[in-house]
């Protein structure tokens, strides 16, 4: 009776411990099979050349993986471990994007490349620095009211310093003081853009090819 008690011991042992094995392992799967999906979007509207590479990193800049868009600007990371990220790209012509995500079972980024931020007195001036019909801040001054060409030069400071939601309402109040400054109307798009306010964006962009065609 003693020896039968003992050996449905063991089997109940054996069970559990076979089931917090096959639990550990089910667990391990799941750790490993996180997703980041992404897509890289140009604010200039122009589609994204083939392949171009992004990186997944860590907190300390490391990269940990290496991947390239399709032809639709997508990208994916499969087969991760448990976040958090960086979604990092580099692309000449645009500022370098690093935007942290965290594998939660299927994240999903939009990385927006906009054209580089640009400084003051004698090089080129705003978002927009790559456009032809951009104008020395010294034109602005002498064109526009004094208070929107200030709140414009603190908008691109801010930018610079990543503060996204305070270069917006700079530039909102440089285009209510100035409606046809269509330089801050087309930076402002950008900046509608790199929030997903797709519509905003849409109509900024509008506003200011009417004004500077």
């Amino acid at each position: 009776m003693l020896q039968k008690a003992w050996f449905v011991l063991a089997l109940c042992c054996f069970a559990a411990v076979s089931t917090i094995a096959q639990n550990a392992s089910t667990q391990q799967r799941r750790i490993d099979d996180y997703i980041i999906q992404g897509k890289v979007v140009l604010s200039d509207n122009r589609d994204p050349d083939l392949h171009i590479e992004v990186r997944l990193e860590n907190s300390t800049t490391q990269v940990l993986l290496t991947t390239y868009t399709d032809s639709a600007g997508n990208f994916e990371f499969r087969n991760l471990a448990h976040g958090p990220y960086y979604v990092s790209v580099s692309v000449e012509g645009y500022e370098t994007v690093r935007q942290s995500v965290a594998s939660l079972g299927g994240s999903s980024v939009t990385i927006v490349l906009s054209k580089p931020a640009v400084t003051i007195k004698g090089r080129p001036t705003g978002l927009d620095a790559d456009d032809r019909d951009i104008v020395d801040i010294s034109q602005m001054r002498d064109s526009l009211p004094k208070k929107a060409v200030q709140d414009y030069e603190k908008a691109i400071q801010e930018k610079q310093r990543g503060k996204i939601e305070s270069a917006m309402k700079l530039l909102e109040e440089a285009i209510r003081i100035a409606p046809n400054f269509f330089h801050a109307h087309n930076n402002l798009g950008l900046l509608y853009l790199f929030q997903k306010r797709y519509s905003d964006a849409e109509n900024e962009f509008k506003r200011s090819h009417d004004l500077s065609p």
